[in-house]
């Protein structure tokens, strides 16, 4: 599959017969700051039950009450504990823990992720 980011955090795939979780960055600016702008693309080898997470800074950048980030690695490490849940229920994981984990505290940026299982 070919993906192109536009200023957000790297994609995340869950290699599920490799039990491993690889970030895939691109080190393009967001979209529509420059006119000029040209974008890196990557092209990204899958199999059967890999997982492709999709998200905005505003999930990994969410603080709790002790002012401690959520982070990609506490992402990583829900992501590889549930693998074979389906793409909904472990996009509604995603964003329930970061809401659990700020602790009521108003989240600061907006929380969008998108969550594909490969079939």
């Amino acid at each position: 599959v070919s993906m192109v980011t536009a200023g957000h955090p790297p994609i995340l795939q869950y290699i599920h017969n490799q039990d491993a979780i690889e970030e895939h960055r691109m080190h393009n600016i967001a979209l529509g700051i420059s006119p000029d702008s040209r974008f890196e693309s990557k092209t990204i080898p899958f199999h059967t039950n890999d997982i492709f997470c999709f998200i905005t800074d505003g999930l990994t950048e969410t603080y709790n009450v002790k002012n401690e980030q959520y982070g990609m690695d506490r992402l990583k490490i829900l992501i590889q504990k549930f693998p074979l849940l389906s793409a909904e229920i472990m996009n509604a994981s995603m964003i329930e823990t970061v809401k659990r984990f700020s602790d009521g505290q108003e989240l600061s940026d907006d929380i969008t992720s998108v969550v594909t299982q490969i079939q």
